[in-house]
């Protein structure tokens, strides 16, 4: 039965005449010799039978694994470099096709759905300041009724409402120093011609903290109020949008910004519930 030293050699090429001998110190020399001769020239031009022939083909002692292994050894080495220049390729041409597609979209969304309507209302959208009183009111509101309750049902929402503001306040300035600033992605307005730019911005580009921060608050109030998590997530999808279509960030921005805050949502419901268990979070036990 063949072994897997002769399978090997023989699927390359190598005669079955050839196979018979074991490899010796000269053998080894000469097949390194050959191996490092052949480095610079193209894998599909390695001649394995070459190799077979130096390794099998002199001295039919016995045969011996170690040095099967050597020269399995060498042969898996050039074509470990040539299955990962294919990789490589591979990544290339993946990575190639996806920045197409963010700007082909970004096109799409910023340009070809450009109407009046929306150049009113999505600056709107996008704009913190104009969210702002909105959510501080409504943060005071749940605040002051959850002081009131004096029940379980008043300390979720006090609860609910520490969580929402620590989780966005840290997810925000973390997302800002150390991704923004590290990854430093131009603003599409900076590299695309013509763009539909309806807002300024600062910072680096990915990830879209308007997006990642909109996931955060989508992600704590569905897991207290799951019965409108579906207005929630409209808010998030709608922040996202409206990103884009103000031309300040690509559609791969949107989505990281959402991949990062639906993660350190999730991070912080379970950090604080294995931290302090007897806290109320969740949405409210039915009657």
């Amino acid at each position: 039965m063949a072994s897997i030293h002769q399978t090997f050699l023989l699927d390359r090429g190598c005669p079955a005449s050839a196979l018979g001998g074991g490899m010796h110190a000269d053998n080894r020399i000469d097949l390194l010799n050959l191996f490092l001769d052949n480095e610079e020239q193209d894998s599909a031009t390695f001649d394995a039978r070459t190799i077979a022939q130096c390794s099998c083909g002199k001295d039919s002692g016995a045969k011996s694994h170690h040095e099967k292994f050597f020269t399995l050894l060498l042969l898996s080495g050039r074509n470990f470099r040539g299955g990962m220049a294919v990789v490589f390729d591979v990544i290339h041409d993946l990575l190639s096709v996806l920045i197409s597609w963010d700007i082909q979209t970004f096109l799409l969304i910023n340009e070809h759905l450009s109407n009046g309507l929306f150049d009113m209302v999505m600056p709107i959208v996008t704009t913190t300041k104009y969210w702002l009183p909105i959510f501080v009111a409504s943060l005071g509101l749940m605040v002051l009724r959850g002081y009131r309750a004096r029940d379980a049902d008043g300390r979720r929402l006090i609860v609910c409402t520490a969580m929402l503001v620590l989780s966005v306040a840290m997810a925000d300035q973390l997302s800002h120093r150390l991704l923004k600033e590290t990854i430093q992605r131009p603003r599409p307005y900076l590299v695309l011609s013509e763009v539909h730019q309806l807002v300024g911005s600062g910072g680096g580009s990915f990830p879209s903290n308007h997006a990642m921060n909109s996931a955060i608050i989508a992600m704590i109030l569905s897991a207290f109020f799951p019965r409108l998590r579906t207005w929630w997530w409209s808010y998030a999808v709608l922040i996202g949008f409206s990103r884009v279509y103000c031309g300040v960030h690509y559609p791969s921005d949107v989505l990281g910004g959402y991949v990062i805050g639906i993660l350190w949502a999730l991070l912080m419901i379970h950090g604080v519930r294995r931290q302090w268990p007897q806290l109320p979070i969740g949405p409210p036990p039915r009657a």
